[in-house]
């Protein structure tokens, strides 16, 4: 009986010690296994920071070719509405002539990137100012115009100044009422030629009556 108590205590005791061991070695495991996904987890984590960082960087470029984008459509938005404008001008001028008869037409011609208004310039515009005071019916059209050397933002420039001085000169001095006078700066758009055109350094000022029903 003795003998057989001590194996068994014997028996109790590897039993102990195995599993004592197999858990000190369960505990080992574990620290390896987390030291061993730490050490391979650094890299990825290294490189998907990296991967980020590029993302963000190709948003911010995505956001600022984006407002670009909207600065460039409200620039041509604006242009658009520019056009518009001027066609709408045009046409109601265009209709309006339909109602009325042609009596006379001067041009007035300048020199190149000129808009002042000469002595000449200035004898011809007293003498449609005495045709206007002399019949109240009667309007006035003003076409101004430029040739193509230079840029065409000076070329606009240039004949929107000839025609703002005409207009000035005929609703100042001759007391015609605005409401009389037409007008439109045509810039460089009917020259065809890149060469001075001294036939479109011009502005036309024509004198129309109410057309006979």
């Amino acid at each position: 009986m003795n003998g057989t108590r001590g194996v068994g205590q014997g028996r109790i005791g590897l039993t102990a010690i195995a599993a004592a061991a197999l858990a000190l070695g369960g505990c080992a495991t574990k620290d390896w296994v987390r030291d061993y996904v730490a050490q391979q987890d650094a890299p990825i984590s290294a490189s998907v920071q990296q991967v980020d960082g590029r993302v963000t960087a190709v948003d911010g470029r995505v956001s600022q070719v984006a407002t670009q984008t909207a600065e460039a459509r409200k620039v041509a938005d604006a242009g658009v509405r520019k056009a518009d404008g001027v066609d709408m001008r045009v046409t109601q001028a265009l209709s309006e002539r339909q109602d009325l008869e042609l009596v006379d037409s001067k041009n007035l011609r300048f020199a190149s990137g000129k808009s002042t208004l000469m002595p000449d310039h200035k004898q011809v515009l007293d003498e449609v100012q005495a045709v206007l005071l002399e019949h109240p019916t009667y309007s006035v059209h003003i076409v101004a115009q430029a040739d193509r050397p230079g840029t065409r933002h000076e070329n606009d420039l240039v004949s929107l100044r000839r025609e703002e001085n005409v207009r000035r000169y005929l609703a100042e001095k001759g007391d015609i009422v605005l409401h009389r006078i037409y007008f439109i700066a045509l810039g460089e758009d009917l020259a065809d030629q890149p060469k001075p055109q001294p036939e479109h350094r011009e502005v036309t000022v024509a004198i129309y009556r109410p057309a006979v029903q």
